[in-house]
């Protein structure tokens, strides 16, 4: 896909698989982070699982992608979903790449879209201190679909490159910096 090296996925039963990081972050209880890629999706009218991780046997999972032009994350802890925030306002992601990060600084999650903090809207605001820590276990990492509870869903339509996770918050220069 141009200058960039990327899985390009069709939004059909294909996704990466990186099972074993989701195992330790766990492991490490992380409570801040960051996640971020390069995407370019195919239709800017569907629900895409940029990376997820979850549990095969447990109802729980944290996943960040796009919806319906908007950037999205869900986090939901086997007992009650603890927070779902995205962009407030819809944006193009179907006109070529564009760089998304989702950034938990042990307060709450926030986005950023292109290098620029997003105005997010909280869907669900139960506890939006949680991040990976309150997971039980994940046993189950992938980039480019939803995988928990025995399902994947939200298969992605298009390319996803450059997928990184720090194990700390990252601050609105450094998000620049990986944008440019």
């Amino acid at each position: 896909q141009g200058a960039k090296k990327a899985v390009v996925l069709d939004g059909t039963d294909d996704y990466f698989s990186a099972n074993a990081f989701g195992a330790a972050r766990v492991v490490t209880a992380d409570t801040v982070g960051t996640f971020c890629a390069w995407v370019n999706v195919v239709d800017n009218t569907s629900t895409y699982a940029m990376i997820s991780l979850g549990d095969w046997n447990v109802n729980e999972y944290l996943w960040f992608g796009v919806d319906s032009g908007k950037v999205k994350g869900f986090l939901y802890d086997a007992a009650a979903t603890n927070w779902v925030i995205q962009s407030t306002t819809a944006k193009d992601l179907a006109s070529g790449w564009h760089h998304i990060a989702l950034v938990h600084n042990g307060t709450r999650p926030i986005i950023y879209l292109d290098g620029a903090l997003e105005t997010i809207t909280d869907v669900t605001a139960t506890t939006l201190a949680s991040w990976i820590s309150v997971l039980g276990g994940c046993d189950l990492t992938s980039i480019g679909c939803l995988a928990k509870s025995a399902t994947l869903t939200y298969d992605f339509n298009g390319a996803i490159a450059d997928v990184k996770y720090y194990n700390k918050v990252l601050t609105a220069a450094e998000i620049l910096s990986e944008f440019n």
